[in-house]
């Protein structure tokens, strides 16, 4: 198996229990899955970050660095995340793009092992049981947002677009919000992949904010230096309620919810039951 991810995509990292699955049950019978680590960011072209995420994940299997994407364009791919089934005479047999489908692809891992000589028949199939995996097709839900200019989706800023080439703007959120997008509000510098706080404040008066529909929130954050800092996160103004903070949200002694950035990576904010 060839899988094809990138550490801080919300897509990859719902497959990996599966992955862990599979490998845990078939690499004694002839399974080898290799992951291709194409980077979406920047930071990911980092190695010690690529190895902090598998650590943190849990990925016991060889991962290749793929930065120049050469091997992304050797298999014609264009999705995170993308796996491949390779059978014993080196033929794709079978590939599956994004989330889902599961057991179909357990399925055919096991039917190619067999094709091998192996035997899988007291092996049962499935077993993983991920809280919230469940989904909601005929729902509405808001996509993916990404900052920064350089995308070919688009741009997502909710607010008046400052002038190309500004270091710094000040932004005003103007409180009317959309699905969607997202909406500045103080000093904020916007480059080809991100935007960037660009003052001190005291008293987490500079924020950005979204409105959404989801059953859980990520963001994707990461500091400017070695420091670690504090982004408060609050819903509809309050703390995050308890029946909906995600694994990565604190809570000081005043009751306040936050995020302690301590690296680059994605940060689960929200994580609640869907209520349609």
């Amino acid at each position: 198996m060839i899988d094809f991810w990138t550490y801080t995509c919300i897509n990859c990292l719902r497959t990996l229990p599966y992955l862990r699955d599979w490998n845990a049950k078939y690499a004694s019978r002839g399974l080898v899955i290799v992951g291709v680590h194409s980077p979406e960011f920047q930071f990911e072209h980092d190695e010690d970050n690529v190895r902090e995420a598998m650590v943190r994940e849990r990925v016991t299997w060889p991962v290749a660095m793929d930065n120049d994407f050469a091997t992304w364009r050797a298999y014609e791919n264009r999705y995170w995340p993308n796996k491949f089934l390779i059978d014993k005479d080196s033929e794709i047999r079978y590939n599956h793009i994004g989330e889902g489908a599961y057991e179909e692809t357990e399925l055919h891992i096991r039917g190619y092992l067999e094709e091998a000589g192996f035997d899988v028949s007291d092996i049962p199939v499935g077993g993983v049981d991920v809280a919230g995996e469940a989904q909601q097709e005929a729902a509405k839900i808001t996509r993916e947002i990404y900052a920064g200019r350089g995308w070919q989706r688009g741009e997502y800023l909710g607010n008046e677009k400052p002038a190309i080439g500004a270091l710094s703007t000040t932004f005003i959120d103007p409180g009317d919000r959309v699905d969607a997008r997202f909406y500045l509000q103080g000093a904020w510098s916007i480059d080809r992949e991100s935007v960037t706080h660009s003052q001190m404040t005291e008293a987490f008066e500079d924020y950005i904010a979204i409105k959404y529909e989801a059953a859980c929130v990520n963001v994707i954050v990461r500091p400017k230096g070695m420091d670690s800092f504090r982004v408060l996160a609050t819903v509809d103004g309050m703390p995050v309620p308890a029946e909906g903070r995600g694994d990565d949200i604190l809570v000081d002694g005043d009751g306040n919810t936050y995020l302690d950035i301590d690296g680059p990576r994605m940060y689960n904010v929200i994580r609640s039951q869907w209520r349609p």
